[in-house]
C-alpha cells in the first residue's frame, strides 16, 4: 500500500478526530517529531506553526504502517 503524501491535506482538527486524541495533544506530537503524519512547520518570524498533515499518513499510523506505507513499525 502507498501512502499519499501530496493530496488530501486534512486539519488538525480533523486528525485529532481520526486520532481519538486532544488537538493540542496533536500539536505537540507533532511539533516533537513524534507523530509522523506530516509536517509542523515553525514561522521564523512570529514563531507560529502550520499543519500539514495528511490523510494518508493518518490512516498508515493507524493501520501501523511505517511512513512509506509498505510494512509495519516495529515500534
Amino acid at each position: 500500500m502507498r501512502v499519499n503524501y501530496k493530496g488530501d491535506r486534512i486539519s488538525v482538527s480533523e486528525a485529532a478526530e481520526m486520532l481519538s486524541m486532544d488537538e493540542q495533544k496533536v500539536r505537540v506530537l507533532m511539533q516533537r517529531g513524534k507523530l509522523p503524519i506530516g509536517i509542523a512547520d515553525r514561522s521564523e518570524e512570529d514563531k507560529s506553526y502550520t499543519y500539514y498533515i495528511y490523510r494518508g499518513r493518518v490512516t498508515a499510523f493507524l493501520k501501523g504502517l511505517d511512513l512509506m506505507g509498505t510494512k509495519e513499525q516495529t515500534t
